[in-house]
């Protein structure tokens, strides 16, 4: 099981990468004017799904519990 800290650290590492990964990403892509897209926000984050990721590919944690608190907040 992690720390709070450690967790807390995994988010920001994660967090960054996210940030500098959109901004390589969108210098890189083409744009098709063809297909429409829809804009709706995500309910998580793409750095919340990471570390969710992360720590379970990890082990010692309960990401269930997680993802159910996370879902119960969002209703």
């Amino acid at each position: 099981m992690f720390p709070k800290s450690k967790v807390t650290e995994i988010y920001c590492m994660a967090d960054d990468f996210c940030k500098e990964f959109t901004l390589q990403q969108e210098k890189y892509m083409i744009e098709d004017k063809k297909t429409k897209h829809r804009n709706k926000p995500n309910h998580m984050s793409d750095t919340e799904i990471m570390v969710i990721l992360i720590l379970f590919h990890s082990g010692g944690f309960a990401v269930s519990n997680i993802t159910t608190r996370n879902m119960s907040a969002n209703i």
